[in-house]
């Protein structure tokens, strides 16, 4: 009996595989039908994509090294390097208009500050700059008088009747 092996794989349009996903030597494919390709993971331990072409008009947004994408509006090929896509070949004798640079995500961080000025949280965020979100106040005169709910030994002080 014939023993069937399996890889990783997936149809979803240009999904990466994360470098944890797979090890050294194993191989991730994906099936979609705007073009498949296989996807390893170098010695440097990133992703790196092998084979198939991109087919689509407009520039991709996820890019992996490696990938090839053909603008058929444009007719040209393209390769991408890592953080850009250079152009291979195409479009006369103008040679292809060189498409935007993509400018890689970074590891900023995201800082959540009370209203006191303390720093309630911090997050490693994947984008270029740090961010803070600073909380308001609060506004205890739009709450002051009003019913509310204080839970003590099941005692309920502000309302007359227990909520269902």
């Amino acid at each position: 009996m014939a023993t069937r092996l399996t890889n990783k794989n997936t149809g979803i349009k240009n999904k990466p595989i994360r470098p944890d996903q797979i090890g050294l030597g194993e191989i991730a494919i994906n099936n979609h039908e705007s073009g498949a390709f296989l996807q390893v993971k170098n010695n440097l331990g990133e992703i790196i994509r092998v084979g198939g072409v991109i087919i689509q008009d407009e520039q991709p947004g996820l890019a992996q090294k490696g990938a090839f994408w053909l603008s058929v509006s444009k007719d040209t090929l393209f390769v991408f390097t890592g953080n850009h896509w250079h152009p291979m070949a195409g479009a006369g004798e103008e040679g292809p208009a060189a498409p935007p640079e993509i400018v890689p995500p970074g590891d900023g961080t995201l800082s959540i500050i009370g209203p006191d000025g303390v720093t309630v949280g911090t997050f490693t965020a994947n984008q270029k700059e740090n961010t803070n979100i600073n909380l308001p106040p609060p506004k205890w005169a739009e709450i002051q008088d009003l019913p509310c709910l204080y839970v003590c030994n099941s005692y309920i002080p502000s309302l007359a009747v227990l909520p269902e």
